[in-house]
């Protein structure tokens, strides 16, 4: 244990309403205000008597003890008297209450617990979450088992048995690393277990929580709870890299990041001092939420969406809160405000976004000072590259040989600086001086899909090679083919296009001489303006801007000649695109026929060529003169000048090489959103959540008062950050410590993880959850002691068989007399098949992969279409953690079991049953394929004892004789079926992209294939017991 000065109180009590008595833990035979009470009238009765005034009847509220009293609802220590007591027990139906309308109703039980408490005094207590955390003394002897322990005595209850060996070593390794143990492991646990069953269990514990795949593991339910996917969601819900953040969270469990310093970067890591890299990754938490760029949304009604949506993520995630529904009104039964609600989001509103991620859309300022302080901008903003760690040490290792040559060039070889001169001069000589050249900005190879964002009519577009029709240069050209109606498709360039003076526009096309058009267009889209700068050439077919005229429908010509390539060229100041005018959309037009669209771009002088293709920050030294030739700006000058000219000396040939292979490393770098913080917009409380109400008052950010003891919190994401992460802060440990817990047991402590507010459940065993949350912190907010604690604990360690008695008292095991028997997660389920299997690719981290997924799945993801990119090799066996997660088409094997899509924060998954999970296991290409490799292995090792063996690797034990004799006569009945039927045996065992062995006679294979399959489809081979 991680040993730390204790303190006996970290905060002084809260105030949240000043007339309740201190809390009192109540005896289970008492009745208690906050585990008994409050949950009926919260459930029952504050809807209409609540926090909110909106809703609240008669003037009544019940929530604050002098309230009821006012009204005579309570008369302490007379039931009789009350008027709450009279009315839920009277049998007029105009005056019962609930009232019917509600659809609630009071059990006798209920009616009862009411009753006893008005008569024991009607007192009221603090509601547990909210009550300051009581640290421990020095000398404290309570443990987990001692808190379970004693509340199982009260109940007249006790501990199971162990569980056996091989089950608690599966269960250590399903919990710890979300693998199995191999039949090796098995054995060597169970004769160290056989000696000493606590050592056993310490050094097996310590050897999972130093594996790198205990990060995998424990990042599966955090990447729910900060809602982490590879998509935007909303409409058309694109392709967004955000792996790097997945990573992150991996790499912070495997570390032992303090949870205290997790939540600090994750939420405000870019306004660290001296932000690392990795603390700027951290805070891509911000920007994984949905997006849209969808054509016809209102930037401001997103922008408000995104904040609300951080509310409701952090609000849930960190502090286990539902501020989220005092969005529209101040919060029906929790002490949260609408004032709270907007207050808290004002804390996310300095970051650097659009709200409509499309051209409508606009930043709260302008981007160009950040895009020339070196930030990168994508079409969904602000992102970071990211290496891996074997990359990113290469760089490095790169960047400084590099540095070191420049450094000593200049002195070996004085005549070079001659040549560097020359070179800066020209570049920064007037463009009208330089040579004249084509920048596109749509290649021939025509745009990657990524690229292409929208099209128009019912046309078919195809990319042409040319042996398939007219290629101009590259590998492609663009066909697009109609009859008899208007062909569009819009390109969006990696880059917006900035028009300079002198520039031309061109494109190439090839009209197709059996099919002309009547009239090619080109449209371009002006920067936060919109489309109304065409050119056309043909006839006046087309209507997009005909009827405005002008530069919004400029006719360039006449219809080009058929049959060949043509350039289309045309002066952006016809189109009315003045220099300085910056280009970030071109449509490809066309009325009827079909036609072959080349490159397009803009004629620019050679200087300009070469200045566009330089990095931003060699661009800003060579048209800056005065930061170009200080002491550093020089230094770079002329190590680019080494990189980019003709060598001419054995050690520029050395840097150019160099110069090579940090492109080549840094073409690998992944991409991750930026948080950049910005000028705030201004944030208003809206009333009933409608954005387009202006009526609300501004607010400025703030934490919700009644949580913060009257401290006074500061105003940036980072005060937040430390406000939350704080140890003073009563909801941050107790919820993830009641998070991990439900992860070892199946339940939390209060089973409602994403609300530990008053329609929340009152925990199982507060003092247990207390006590976990004060260790949590004493031991320096770390997460692997707290595992360590846990999975040490005779708690954690019992049987998970359900005992005949103990069963019927406690169905749910709330009471913890034995364990829990689990179902894996999604992920886990597809990983212990390959990990079996041997299949399994162990890899940390990297770019999300896309294993086999059936044909036609994406059929109705539109904007663009897409075609699922099956991956291959060793990617198609990573684990299911680093499955491409595409919210709203979600893998369907992960969505089978019960996986969320992840487009909001989820704090517990749902569990099902159902056939298609059977069916997922038996025909999945994944289990198919992971069924025949486990076979493979069995049958190459020996052909006896097949049964027992593909148990062993399953099962982690040995078949019973009544399963050893079905397996057997499956095996045989399978092996005579496909001994007569090759093709059936060569077809079901070709399943897969893994090599087939050619040593085993397919018939054996596959027969082993059949038996492997249904022990790996086994409701025990999913389960954690």
């Amino acid at each position: 244990m991680i040993s730390r000065p204790r303190i006996l109180k970290i905060i002084a009590p809260l105030g949240i309403i000043s007339s309740f008595t201190p809390a009192v833990l109540a005896n289970e035979s008492e009745v208690s205000y906050g585990r008994d009470i409050r949950p009926i009238l919260s459930d029952k009765c504050f809807f209409c008597h609540g926090p909110d005034p909106e809703t609240r009847e008669e003037g009544l509220r019940l929530d604050i003890r002098e309230e009821a009293l006012k009204g005579k609802a309570f008369v302490p220590g007379h039931p009789e008297k009350s008027a709450l007591i009279k009315l839920i027990n009277t049998t007029d139906e105009e005056k019962i209450m609930p009232p019917p309308k509600s659809h609630k109703k009071l059990s006798e039980r209920e009616k009862k617990l009411l009753s006893d408490w008005i008569k024991a005094g009607a007192e009221y207590e603090p509601h547990w979450a909210y009550q300051p955390l009581e640290m421990h003394k020095s000398d404290d002897k309570e443990s987990i088992d001692s808190l379970v322990e004693n509340r199982l005595k009260k109940k007249g209850m006790s501990f199971s048995e162990p569980a056996p060996a091989a089950t608690l070593l599966r269960r250590l390794h399903f919990d710890l690393t979300g693998l199995p143990p191999t039949p090796a492991e098995v054995v060597a646990f169970t004769e160290a277990h056989k000696k000493d069953p606590q050592q056993a269990v310490k050094d097996t514990a310590e050897k999972l929580l130093a594996s790198p795949h205990f990060g995998e593991r424990m990042a599966v339910k955090w990447l729910d709870a900060v809602r982490y996917a590879d998509t935007v969601g909303y409409h058309g819900d694109q392709s967004r890299d955000a792996s790097p953040f997945r990573d992150y969270v991996i790499n912070s469990f495997n570390k032992d990041l303090p949870y205290d310093q997790f939540i600090i970067e994750q939420i405000a890591g870019d306004l660290l001092p001296d932000a690392t890299l990795t603390q700027q990754v951290a805070a891509a938490y911000n920007r994984i939420n949905q997006i849209s760029e969808e054509g016809g949304i209102q930037d401001e009604e997103y922008i408000a969406k995104y904040q609300a949506e951080r509310v409701r993520t952090t609000s849930a995630a960190f502090l286990g809160s539902t501020l989220a529904c005092a969005e529209c009104h101040d919060h029906k039964f929790d002490p949260f405000t609408a004032k709270d609600f907007y207050s808290f989001a004002a804390y996310f509103s300095d970051i650097l976004e659009k709200g409509a991620w499309n051209n409508n859309g606009s930043y709260q300022e302008d981007i160009k000072k950040y895009k020339k302080e070196g930030v990168l901008f994508s079409n969904y903003g602000p992102y970071l590259k990211v290496p891996d760690q074997a990359s990113g040490e290469s760089y490095a290792q790169i960047e400084k040989r590099l540095a070191d040559l420049s450094n000593t060039h200049l002195k070996a070889y004085p005549n070079s600086e001659n040549a560097f001169q020359a070179w800066l001069t020209g570049l920064r000589q007037k463009p009208e001086k330089a040579n004249a050249v084509d920048v596109p900005f749509i290649t021939s190879t025509l745009a990657s899909k990524s690229q292409v964002k929208a099209r128009k009519s019912n046309a078919t577009f195809s990319y042409t090679t040319a042996d398939q029709g007219p290629v101009r240069s590259g590998s492609h050209s663009r066909k697009q083919a109609s009859k008899g109606s208007l062909t569009q498709h819009i390109f969006t360039p990696a880059e917006p296009i900035q028009i300079k003076a002198g520039e031309m526009l061109y494109a190439w096309v090839y009209l197709d001489p059996k099919s002309p058009p009547g009239s090619v267009m080109l449209q371009f889209y002006k920067e936060n303006e919109g489309w109304d700068h065409r050119a056309y050439w043909g006839e006046n077919t087309i209507p997009y801007g005909k009827f405005d005229g002008g530069a919004a429908y400029h006719k360039a010509g006449s219809l080009p000649q058929l049959g060949n390539w043509v350039r289309l060229e045309v002066s952006p100041k016809d189109l009315g695109l003045q220099p300085g005018t910056r280009v970030t959309q071109l449509a490809y037009t066309q009325d009827k026929g079909t036609v072959y669209w080349g490159s397009a771009g803009k004629k620019v002088s050679d200087q300009a060529r070469i200045l566009a293709n330089m990095p931003a920050d060699i661009r800003k030294l060579i048209n800056d003169p005065k930061s170009g030739n200080t002491l550093r700006g020089k230094a770079d000058l002329y190590q680019y000048f080494l990189i980019s000219t003709p060598a001419k000396t054995q050690q520029q040939k050395e840097i150019q090489a160099l110069h090579a292979k940090t492109s080549q490393t840094t073409a690998k770098f992944r991409q991750v959103p930026a948080t950049i913080s910005a000028k705030r917009r201004v944030v208003r409380l809206l009333p009933r959540g409608n954005w387009t109400d202006k009526s609300g008052p501004i607010v400025q950010p703030a934490p919700p008062e009644f949580l913060t003891n009257g401290k006074k919190i500061g105003t940036s994401r980072l005060d937040l950050a430390r406000w939350i992460a704080s140890p003073d802060n009563p909801l941050t440990a107790r919820v993830f410590v009641n998070r991990v817990w439900s992860q070892f047991f199946g339940t939390g402590l209060s089973k409602s993880d994403g609300d530990f507010g008053l329609q929340g459940e009152y925990p199982s065993n507060p003092e247990l959850l207390d006590w976990l949350a004060a260790e949590f912190i004493s031991n320096d907010w770390s997460v692997k002691e707290l595992v360590r604690t846990i999975v040490r604990s005779k708690t954690y360690q019992q049987s998970s068989t359900p005992g005949g008695e103990f069963i019927k008292r406690d169905p749910k095991n709330r009471l913890l007399a034995r364990q829990t028997q689990l179902r894996l997660p999604a992920e886990l389920v597809r990983d212990n098949a390959l990990a079996v299997s041997g299949l399994l690719n162990p890899e940390i981290g990297g770019a999300s992969v896309y294993p086999y997924q059936p044909a036609g799945y994406y059929q109705h993801l539109n904007f663009p279409k897409r075609q699922y990119p099956t991956s291959y090799g060793k990617d198609l066996y990573r684990r299911g953690i680093y499955t491409h997660w595409q919210r709203s088409f979600l893998h369907p094997m992960m969505k089978n079991f019960d996986a969320p899509s992840r487009e909001e924060c989820t704090t517990g998954r749902s569990e099902a049953n159902t056939p298609l999970q059977a069916l997922t296991l038996l025909n999945d290409p994944t289990f198919t394929e992971a069924a025949r490799a486990l076979a493979t292995k069995l049958l190459l090792q020996s052909k006896e004892d097949l049964v027992q063996r593909a148990m062993m690797h399953s099962l982690s034990r040995k078949a019973t004789e009544a399963e050893f004799k079905i397996l057997s006569e499956l095996y045989h009945t399978e092996l005579k079926r496909f001994q007569a039927d090759p093709k059936a045996a060569a077809d079901f065992i070709s399943i897969g992209k893994s090599p087939v062995a050619k040593d085993i006679p397919a018939a054996e294979l596959a027969a082993a294939t059949s038996l492997t399959r249904t022990i790996l489809n086994l409701h025990e081979t999913i389960t954690r017991y």
